[in-house]
């Protein structure tokens, strides 16, 4: 509920009067109870940090320093490309494991896309995916809000603290879309399939392996 996390109110209020305009009266009113409560805490707790620093979020954050608009273009750049890269960080240096990860990823993707082309259209199928579509248009708004706001003040940089609620989102429409296509098709099982193997291998390659092995051992 904290500075960007206001966000989500919008999407409480947006919710509340797509029932209420869908003559779903009971659910918008419901929302529109959440939505109050949610904007009366935030503006409680709000008011405390003026209360105690003189200032509303804390301390004086406009007075920070400034990058320059490429500096700014650089960070974005690097922290959406982390986000977007599944397994590991993309690194200064670089290394091995990055580049054979990377290269995974960029054949998973093709890959599937070629098998879901067969029998179906990618953005036909997105459209009639409901939750798919707001998954992917709150991210989308949510990244043009933090993008304002990252400009007009100098807070945290964008890295996977910030964008990850934009890169979550995207990754989940594409992939609830993608399973939810119906198994008439080995092609379509068949990408599943690979999706599936591929966030297990995410997974056990960014586990800590050594940590947990020696609480097994002990």
């Amino acid at each position: 509920m904290r500075y960007i996390g206001a966000f989500s109110f919008g999407v409480v209020a947006f919710l509340s009067l797509f029932f209420f305009f869908n003559g779903k009266k009971e659910a918008a009113v419901a929302l529109a109870v959440a939505f109050t409560l949610l904007c009366a805490t935030a503006a409680i707790y709000l008011s405390i940090n003026l209360y105690l620093s003189g200032h509303i979020t804390g301390f004086d954050r406009l007075a920070a320093e400034r990058e320059t608009f490429a500096d700014f273009i650089q960070m974005f750049s690097e922290g959406l490309l982390n986000e977007l890269l599944i397994i590991r960080k993309f690194r200064d240096q670089g290394d091995l494991l990055f580049a054979a990860t990377s290269c995974v990823q960029a054949i998973v993707i093709i890959t599937v896309i070629a098998l879901l082309r067969r029998h179906y259209s990618f953005w036909e199928q997105l459209k009639n995916n409901s939750f798919s579509c707001i998954c992917i248009s709150i991210s989308i708004l949510y990244l043009i809000s933090i993008l304002i706001l990252r400009s007009i003040s100098h807070f945290d940089n964008l890295d996977y603290r910030l964008l990850a609620p934009f890169s979550s989102l995207v990754i989940l429409g594409i992939v609830n879309m993608i399973i939810s296509l119906p198994d008439i098709y080995k092609s379509t099982t068949c990408a599943k399939l690979i999706i599936f193997g591929f966030f297990l291998l995410s997974l056990l390659l960014n586990l800590p392996k050594q940590y947990l092995l020696e609480q097994f051992m002990h």
